[in-house]
């Protein structure tokens, strides 16, 4: 493996504390409800016409990986429950 490929492995993955991704997930859910809080001050004023779509485009985008990365982290959890024999009951 030389040095260029080396690199490239390097920079594919990132260790991150759990505990720092639930508060990334925590702070996207509260940018999402001040955002909708914003959309229902039905603010009119030229400065803000192009500001809220904008701020709409980018929390959107925010939650989409922030639940990508919570299913992702659901399933390496399920992948591992499985290698010590757990029993799946779904109720309801």
């Amino acid at each position: 493996m030389n040095n260029n490929e080396k690199d490239n492995k390097l920079n594919s993955t990132v260790r991150v504390d759990i505990n720092r991704l639930d508060k990334l997930m925590n702070m996207v859910g509260e940018l999402l409800i001040n955002k909708t809080r914003l959309q229902a001050l039905d603010i009119s004023l030229n400065k803000f016409h192009d500001t809220l779509p904008q701020l709409d485009r980018v929390t959107m985008e925010l939650h989409y990986i922030v639940m990508q990365i919570r299913h992702l982290l659901e399933l390496i959890l399920f992948l591992h429950n499985i290698k010590n024999d757990i029993n799946f009951i779904m109720k309801g």
